[in-house]
């Protein structure tokens, strides 16, 4: 179960009412949004989604929650959903599978090996609801999110039934196998940071970096420093369709922070919805004094040596 700790940045919206999503931002990168309108993609579906909740942060982690209420007359042993936030440009700003079960391994309903089982004390009874959290980390978006979408569901029912909806085109997005510790020693970054670069990363159907392509030509040498340490450390759970592993890509802002730096200062905002890399030096990181100072990476909040939920 998610730590419920974070569910404090939603008190200020605990106020809020409607239908429509009630936004605050206290900065370019951080939103919380309250009761935020959710469809589904297919007819017929197996429940309602009450309450909405989604807050994104400045460092690429967002909190997400909303109450799921079982629709069927059978009560649900486990239930896999995914959910797309999408900005009022209609920009999908993630997916997300959320997944909860009375049990810990449901195997025969995932789509994919991502994401862990929510416990449940006991099955959904028909009319019932749960809460479905999730703490999802890469993305950082200057846009909130004004609309949900439910495009997957698989549940499977107390008497042993399985049932899936979708979308014609429902899919999932790449996420690391692992955030990858770097190696103690890699070639001197051929430029004087702090510097940033906004690429594309694209990843094959068997998760393998195949490029890092930017539209910088003033930075084919960053770039080149960038695409080996992805291409030699990084692999990926690899993007889905319909079910079936794809070629993907993601838009990513690199972010290279210099010696003695924590806190990266941007000249002009990425509102855009991006994925989050940055690489620090791991004494500014984790306070490592006795350590020898080297590079270190993070995807959104994750550090290295972390496996994504």
């Amino acid at each position: 179960m998610v730590p419920r700790t974070w569910a404090v940045c939603f008190v200020l919206c605990a106020a809020m009412s409607g239908g429509l999503a009630q936004e605050q931002k206290a900065a370019p990168y951080d939103c919380r949004v309250a009761n935020l309108p959710t469809v589904w993609a297919f007819d017929n579906p197996p429940g309602t989604i009450e309450r909405n909740n989604a807050a994104f942060g400045e460092s690429g982690r967002a909190w997400l929650d909303f109450q799921f209420r079982n629709r069927e007359s059978t009560s649900i042993q486990a239930l896999t959903l995914i959910v797309e936030y999408a900005d009022k440009e209609d920009e999908i700003i993630d997916r997300v599978p959320f997944v909860g079960t009375v049990t810990q391994g449901i195997t025969d309903s995932l789509p994919f090996v991502l994401s862990p089982s929510q416990a449940w004390k006991n099955a959904l009874s028909p009319g019932d609801s749960a809460r479905m959290e999730r703490v999802s980390d890469g993305i950082r978006t200057g846009r909130c999110p004004v609309r949900a979408r439910v495009t997957f569901a698989s549940l499977r029912f107390t008497d042993g039934t399985l049932r899936t909806f979708s979308s014609p085109q429902w899919q999932s997005g790449p996420v690391p196998t692992l955030i990858p510790t770097l190696p103690e020693t890699i070639p001197e970054l051929p430029v004087q940071p702090p510097v940033s670069l906004l690429a594309k990363l694209k990843i094959s159907a068997m998760g393998d970096v195949l490029d890092v392509v930017s539209e910088e030509p003033e930075s084919l040498k960053l770039l080149g420093w960038i695409r080996d340490r992805m291409r030699q450390d990084w692999k990926f759970h690899p993007a889905r369709l319909k079910g079936k592993s794809t070629d993907s890509e993601l838009t990513v802002l690199f972010l290279i922070h210099s010696k003695g730096m924590i806190k990266f200062v941007e000249s002009k905002p990425v509102l855009q919805p991006i994925t989050l890399i940055q690489f620090y030096w791991s004494h500014d990181l984790f306070g490592q004094v006795n350590a020898m100072d080297r590079w270190t990476v993070t995807y959104g909040a994750l550090q290295e040596g972390s496996i994504p939920n």
